[in-house]
């Protein structure tokens, strides 16, 4: 049953990132299927699988909404909207997990708070390195946005989230709590899949420990981080499994957070894939024609 849970937490992200999308496309007036939408997650997902890490899956998702009739400004502005509301997630989901600290052992004598007390130096030197390496890549994107992009894709990017700003604060509770339930599943299956092996489960401090997994995974060169993330999961959790099923923990949690995924998104995708319309809206237009829809409704 746990890992029957561990294979479902692991495909719930699919849906709610779908969903994210499905409130943001239908707030500009964007007439994108569900089908579609669900086309560019897994498309996201598999571009994630074969590109660095850092690099990630994002730009896949931007060519898969312009292709689908958004204007490149506005693809580019929901690209970024989606990186925000993981970024306030985290902002208060990781605090919490951390104060949550009891003085039940997560593992063998192992406590959170003391590993974090043991290891600041490279506690710090990792966050250090991520605020560095995050502000590099937002530079370079607004950079790149201010210098090679068109003035009408970055008045499209700009008009979004203005429209956002007067229009959309209730859509944009509805997709934080979605972007929560995303990262929630899939950070807890390693719990469900420690369960199911028989290890002691701290669902909230995994989460935290997860967190740390995918952080560290963003550092390495290869192709969906291969061979870093086993390490670095590893060595994490090493102090929580017992010494006879670590490996095997491992390479479970590897295969169903990225083995099974690209498999089955592999599959997937080639079924979902339809025809793509022709013809980009400016996000007036796509304004224009939510207010209608709104109004016919009414």
């Amino acid at each position: 049953g746990y890992l029957c849970a561990a294979i479902l937490l692991g495909f719930v992200p699919w849906l709610t990132h779908s969903l994210r999308l499905l409130v943001w496309t239908r707030f500009l007036g964007a007439k994108v299927s569900f089908r579609d939408l669900m086309a560019m997650v897994v498309g996201t997902e598999l571009g994630s699988a074969v590109s660095p890490t850092a690099v990630g899956g994002g730009y896949v998702k931007l060519a898969m909404l312009v292709h689908r009739g958004i204007r490149p400004g506005a693809a580019a502005s929901l690209m970024t909207l989606g990186s925000l509301e993981d970024g306030i997630f985290f902002a208060f989901a990781l605090p919490a997990a951390l104060a949550m600290r009891s003085t039940a052992p997560l593992g063998r004598g192992f406590h959170l708070g003391d590993a974090l007390e043991a290891r600041a130096r490279l506690v710090v030197m990792i966050l250090s390195i991520t605020a560095v390496f995050v502000a590099g890549v937002a530079a370079r994107k607004v950079t790149h946005s201010l210098t090679l992009r068109l003035k009408a894709a970055w008045n499209d990017y700009i008009a979004v989230y203005r429209l956002i700003l007067h229009h959309g604060k209730l859509r944009f509770g509805i997709t934080l709590m979605l972007t929560g339930i995303q990262w929630i599943c899939r950070y807890s299956v390693v719990s469900a899949l420690l369960a199911s092996l028989g290890v002691q489960v701290f669902p909230v401090r995994f989460f935290a420990l997860q967190w740390v997994v995918f952080t560290l995974g963003v550092f390495v060169p290869t192709p969906g981080a291969l061979g870093g993330a086993e390490a670095a999961f590893f060595l994490v959790y090493r102090s929580f499994i017992p010494e006879n099923i670590v490996g095997i923990a491992t390479a479970g949690w590897r295969f169903l957070t990225f083995y099974l995924q690209l498999a089955v998104g592999l599959v997937v995708f080639g079924v979902l894939q339809t025809s793509f319309p022709a013809g980009p809206a400016s996000p007036r237009e796509m304004a224009s024609r939510a207010d209608g829809d709104r109004a016919n409704r009414a």
